[in-house]
């Protein structure tokens, strides 16, 4: 769950977040700032309701923070456990802002962050609330979700690009959770959450620390080894 919690999902909270600031709607303020202030206001008070520990830090809403890149803000601001809570937040805000507009009058484009939103809320919800192994019924849903959150965001990203605007960028990393939802998922009918592997945060960055460090001879093997070892942790039975 690393591509979605600490790529995917950070693109679509960074961009979102600045949509909705853009103007006094629905957040007042006269500047960015001031808005996002509201915005941070209404996440502390969901968390605060649910009991949510793990939280993205208050410098998340905030302009200087926002217009960078994503990779400024994953792990450093948005750590992959206050990631996975957050995409609720993110489904909450958006439902009752549309709930509280007359369905004629709901514009495309906060229509369009809703469905983003609700497919990848709707993955996390049913990763979280299953066991080991889906059913096909399940499989079936978190395709669904993906598709709802892919279609979504590729409108919303080519909107942005006729606008000029650069936000909902296009990420190979979308790409990986596509393998994951149709292969892994479809195919092997696996909960992705028993096969993350948080220990260490990320995997991949030390597998290729170690291959950097590792003798011409020995990379392959010793890449594997610490490969194969990382991403069978999950599975180790007790002796």
């Amino acid at each position: 769950m690393h591509i979605v919690h600490l790529a995917c999902l950070v693109d679509v909270v960074t961009s979102m977040l600045l949509d909705l600031s853009d103007t006094a709607f629905p957040w007042k303020g006269s500047s960015r700032d001031s808005r996002l202030e509201q915005g941070w206001r209404s996440y502390k008070d969901y968390c605060q309701r649910w009991g949510i520990v793990d939280r993205a830090e208050r410098r998340l809403f905030t302009n200087d923070v926002l217009k960078g890149d994503f990779a400024t803000v994953s792990q450093k601001i948005l750590r992959a456990a206050a990631a996975k809570y957050m995409v609720f937040w993110l489904y909450f805000l958006m439902e009752n802002l549309l709930l509280g507009m007359p369905e004629a009058e709901r514009p495309e484009h906060l229509k369009l962050i809703f469905a983003v939103v609700t497919g990848l809320m709707h993955l996390e919800q049913t990763q979280m609330e299953n066991g080991r192994y889906f059913t096909e019924g399940q499989c079936r849903f978190c395709e669904s979700a993906y598709y709802l959150y892919r279609a979504s965001y590729d409108r919303l990203a080519s909107m942005a690009l006729a606008n000029g605007i650069p936000r909902w960028k296009v990420r190979p990393k979308q790409h990986m959770l596509e393998h994951e939802v149709i292969d892994f998922i479809g195919e092997y009918r696996c909960n992705p959450r028993y096969s993350a592997n948080y220990m260490g945060e990320d995997a991949v960055r030390r597998v290729k620390q170690l291959a950097v460090a590792s003798h011409p001879n020995h990379v392959s093997r010793h890449v594997l080894l610490k490969w194969s070892l990382q991403f069978s942790l999950p599975y180790r039975s007790t002796v």
